[in-house]
């Protein structure tokens, strides 16, 4: 077994020379052998381990399995750190289940370990046959190729399982011949565990009644959805990456995302999804329903998705965002300086006369300075009106915003220059021709607006092209 592992690990680079691992052991017979089969690869591997246990006290033989495991590093000679806690608790106060609890919290403390410890790897002891239950737990569970694909050799966390390619029962033999001792969880025989059941009662009937290589078939089957799986995650990055709109929201070209196929746009939704800190309680049916939502929602309409995020069909794009609470706030504006709101800094100088005006939407005006005499920063308001630069008339705000297709969620964080309810500038969208310099203007002023998400010297984001000009 020992060469079999060796050879795993190389040929998928899951342990390059020179690196540092850490290796969790829980004191079962998997991960006794995992490190025991490490400890005697070392020295051809090149690579330097230490061992990590996490003590969740959820039975009365945790604190004796944590001092079995300090023992045997000892012995073995592997620098040993233990982390502990009590899941009950954790889990009580989190209003979540044991389970989550507990990987919550091992976890945790094996990343703070493997960052201390410089570790670039994380062997954990999963095999071949917790890679055929996951396949088969996740097949009815009716997950897709993404989940039947079931564990990676290694994983962009750091995860590396150097024993997928072995049994649970080459594991028995090994630690058998080499006289090694271990600590067995009652809790496995628990057939209350979706996983324990699936292990002692499912897979023992399909080997007897259907093939009694069950196992190695259904994790063949899992690296051949692997390799199918990598390569349309692929091109899904290569598609979210072209569909990705700028700003400030986690927003997709719809016509774009509509003319993928579905295996990809699956994909770049749930890469959406994650981007703005949704991992995982995004499900199937979330993401068809976000996929109805795409080919027959209405401009406007919404979705709620987990952990109070919302998915918006907009007239060009597929937004998510997380609503904020609405907040009003009025800034004076007394003279130059600069004056801050919740969205960003506005810029107020005296300026020359500039030969060439700019009106173009941009984040950046030239004004009249008598027409900001007692203005202020605001937003919006009921009543609000605005005489648009290079169009005759007035219209109510509320209805140009329509015409300009901002969406309503932005409408109300929008900043706005305002005297009484003459909105004079509509930061990024429209100047006024009450505040537009004339060649009656005796004093200039410069406007500039800086929004919090950038910088001076970034490029602008303007409000008002947010999805013609993007393509």
């Amino acid at each position: 077994m020992r060469a079999q592992v060796k050879d795993f690990i190389v040929t998928r680079g899951l342990l390059p020379s020179g690196s540092r691992a850490a290796v969790a052991v829980s004191g079962g017979a998997d991960s006794v052998a995992l490190l025991h089969v490490l400890c005697s690869l070392r020295r051809e591997l090149g690579v330097e381990l230490c061992a990590v246990h996490f003590n969740h006290h959820l039975r009365v033989e945790s604190d004796e399995e944590a001092l079995f495991v300090e023992r045997l590093c000892r012995e073995w000679d592997v620098p040993f750190f233990c982390g502990e806690a009590q899941v009950k608790e954790l889990a009580r106060a989190e209003h979540i289940s044991v389970e989550v609890a507990a990987r919550t919290a091992r976890h945790a403390f094996f990343r703070v370990v493997c960052t201390q410890q410089r570790c670039t790897a994380l062997c954990t002891a999963h095999h071949g046959d917790d890679q055929a239950e996951t396949v088969l737990l996740r097949l009815l569970r009716g997950a897709g190729t993404a989940g039947l694909a079931a564990m990676a050799p290694r994983e962009e966390t750091g995860i590396v399982r150097p024993l997928l390619g072995v049994t649970r029962g080459q594991i028995r033999q090994y630690c058998a011949e080499e006289g090694l001792s271990w600590r067995e969880d009652a809790s496995n025989a628990c057939l209350d565990i979706p996983r324990n059941r699936v292990r002692h009662e499912l897979l023992p009937y399909l080997r007897q009644h259907f093939n009694p290589g069950v196992s190695r078939v259904l994790s063949r089957t899992a690296s051949l959805l692997r390799a199918d799986e990598d390569y349309l995650e692929e091109q899904a990055a290569q598609a979210y990456g072209a569909l990705r709109l700028p700003g400030s929201e986690e927003g997709l070209e719809a016509a774009g995302l509509l003319g993928l196929h579905e295996a990809l746009s699956r994909r770049v939704i749930r890469r959406a999804v994650k981007a703005v800190g949704v991992c995982h309680d995004l499900e199937a049916d979330h993401v068809e329903a976000v996929l109805a939502l795409l080919k027959h929602g209405h401009t406007g309409e919404s979705l709620d998705l987990p952990m109070g995020l919302k998915a918006v069909r907009d007239a060009q794009a597929l937004v998510f965002y997380f609503p904020h609470e609405k907040v009003g706030y009025e800034v004076p504006l007394l003279g130059e300086g600069e004056f801050a709101c919740p969205s960003g800094t506005l810029r107020v100088e005296a300026a020359q006369r500039p030969h060439s005006l700019r009106h173009d939407n941009a984040l950046e005006q030239w004004v009249d300075a008598e027409a900001l005499q007692g203005a202020v920063l605001r937003t919006r308001r009921m009543g609000d009106g605005i005489c648009p630069l290079g169009a005759p008339g007035s219209k109510k705000l509320k209805d140009f915003l329509i015409d300009k297709k901002i969406p309503a969620r932005l409408r109300d964080a929008l900043p706005l220059v305002c005297a009484g309810d003459r909105v004079l500038w509509a930061v990024g969208l429209c100047l006024s021709r009450q505040a537009a310099v004339t060649p009656i203007t005796s004093r200039v002023l410069r406007l500039q607006f800086i929004p919090n998400h950038q910088s001076e010297g970034e490029k602008e984001y303007e409000p008002g092209c947010e999805r013609d000009s993007v393509r």
